[in-house]
């Protein structure tokens, strides 16, 4: 699993939708549904249900949330305890 695509992933979740995650992240439409893609290919699982309204989480994609989040603290505490360590 790319850690790229799963940041991707919690951007979406949290906007809601891959048009304002990729105007957040100031990059293309098509390259966070790509990477979206990517991940739940690599999953076997689809994380999200597309619609006219945006992406919404599906039961897997509630589960990867969570896996997502608890990934993205210990990330982020790592980070903050050893940058500038060296």
């Amino acid at each position: 699993m790319n850690w790229d695509d799963v940041q991707f992933f919690l951007s979406v979740a949290r906007a809601g939708s891959a048009r304002v995650a990729a105007q957040k992240l100031a990059i293309s439409h098509s390259t966070v549904s790509r990477r979206i893609e990517n991940l739940e290919n690599n999953l076997g699982t689809r994380l999200f249900e597309r619609g006219v309204t945006g992406y919404r989480l599906t039961p897997e994609g509630q589960s990867m949330l969570s896996y997502a989040e608890q990934a993205e603290d210990v990330v982020t505490s790592a980070k903050h305890h050893l940058q500038g360590l060296d």
